[in-house]
């Protein structure tokens, strides 16, 4: 959840940066700072509350920013846009045809390769790897379902955010189709790719008094929400499972409730450092901060629902096989994830118009989704250039596999040597009794059966 802090910290203060005088490192510090003492304040009730407060200003920002780009560009020029450039994937017949006019496009692509980035597969199958992690084995959410005062109200609020969720990304799906409509025919040149929402909201957004500021409220709000969920939630494991669980194996007296709220208090003060310094190294990451949020939940997320996947549905494997399996699923996930960025896997660039000729370069369609990386002997570099879609359910898998396979070792491994006399047939029985130097025939034997 740290680690996922810095992506969440530095997102908002790099929109606020692009758009300010204001430094990203000032903006990093006073973005955490801000969170942690409306939470230190006001527990975890400030934290539900300006929670929905936020959620609404995310909600009526991206809609006023979509309304205000169809004004600008005509909603028949941003379709013919999408649809000259490919963004939507053209349906065979229409391409073969040339006819931008065709309306028969299609949404997703079925290639069966893992290392497209958004297929089908990759967005059904990692997709929900990734959505079951987020919401049914990641500390923030559990504790939100605790809160709730019955199981049918816990289930109902897992079940509303299949809703939000939809209405969000369909939001966010049509700004970026707007994006490129709006600069098909001239690419940006940017010295960080993860400017481009931010010079798209400058260029876009009406140059009156508050329509960039609604933007940065935006962000921030979705960038605050985030952190503070989060402060809330590691402080509350680490007062409850590390704090009291030293104080019960040390045989100290349970923790007061006022020794509670003050540490409550002070935690989240302590974690905004923590977040800072890491957001500042976060900063050194230079791909997109969307793919960097998934790689956390996918190397983190993805073997903590592996544990719970063998918990709840293997009751052979133990404890020292969990552990095991979760390390093992920990290693995999990261190694794939690391390896990925030391090769450098990037996607292949869609070409936009030179903003010099005015025309819009061709490029091919087959190419939609892969992604380039260093090239290693035997090909082994299309091992770390897997979809960062499919990491939480590497992870899974892997746990699942090592989990039982370490068990069923360890079962083997404790055999007893001798074979109980109830489970043994007479003749053997017999046997087993004449070798007994140690036994007394007049004296009947406490393991034999009457």
């Amino acid at each position: 959840m740290l680690l996922y802090n810095a992506v969440a910290l530095y997102a908002p203060s790099l929109a606020i940066a692009s758009l300010t005088d204001i430094p990203i490192g000032v903006s990093i510090c006073i973005t955490s700072l801000l969170s942690a003492v409306y939470i230190s304040l006001g527990g975890a009730k400030a934290g539900i509350h300006t929670s929905a407060v936020q959620m609404l200003v995310i909600f009526v920002a991206m809609s006023a920013i979509i309304v205000i780009s169809l004004n600008e560009i005509g909603i028949s020029k941003a379709y013919s846009n999408v649809i000259n450039g490919r963004r939507l994937i053209l349906d065979d017949l229409c391409v073969a045809q040339n006819d931008v006019s065709c309306h028969k496009f299609k949404i997703f692509s079925f290639r069966i390769n893992p290392t497209i980035r958004h297929s089908a597969w990759s967005l059904l199958i990692g997709g929900c790897g990734n959505i079951i992690a987020l919401f049914g084995a990641n500390q923030i959410s559990i504790q939100k379902y605790m809160a709730m005062p019955t199981l049918k109200s816990a289930q109902r609020t897992a079940l509303l955010n299949i809703i939000c969720n939809t209405i969000i990304l369909v939001l966010y799906v049509t700004v970026g189709l707007l994006m490129y409509a709006h600069y098909h025919d001239c690419d940006p040149k940017l010295l960080n790719k993860n400017d481009i929402f931010s010079r798209y909201v400058m260029d876009v957004m009406p140059k009156g008094k508050g329509a960039v500021g609604l933007f940065a409220a935006a962000i921030y709000s979705a960038g605050i929400s985030t952190l503070s969920a989060t402060f809330t939630s590691i402080s509350s494991i680490m007062i409850n499972d590390v704090w009291g669980v030293i104080r019960e194996r040390n045989k100290m007296p349970a923790l007061e409730v006022q020794q509670v709220k003050n540490a409550m208090r002070i935690l989240p003060i302590i974690l905004s450092f923590v977040s800072i310094g890491l957001a500042f190294g976060c900063a050194q990451f230079k791909g997109i901060i969307l793919q960097a949020s998934f790689i956390v939940f996918g190397a983190i997320g993805g073997p903590v629902l592996g544990s719970f996947v063998v918990g709840m549905f293997i009751p052979r494997v133990k404890g020292a096989a969990a552990v095991v399996g979760l390390l093992s699923s920990v290693m995999i996930s990261f190694g794939v994830s690391i390896g990925a960025t030391i090769l450098k896997v990037r996607p292949v660039s869609l070409e936009l118009g030179q903003c010099s000729n005015r025309t819009t370069t061709v490029f091919d369609e087959s190419s939609i989704g892969t992604v380039t990386s260093t090239p290693l002997p035997y090909d082994l570099d299309r091992i770390f250039a897997v979809s960062y879609q499919y990491y939480s359910v590497i992870a899974v898998i892997t746990n699942v596999i090592v989990s039982l396979s370490v068990q069923i070792v360890l079962d083997w491994f404790s055999k007893p040597t001798d074979t109980p006399t109830q489970q043994m047939t007479p003749l053997e029985l017999t046997s087993s009794l004449l070798l007994d130097e140690q036994h007394d025939p007049l004296k009947p034997r406490e393991d034999t059966l009457a």
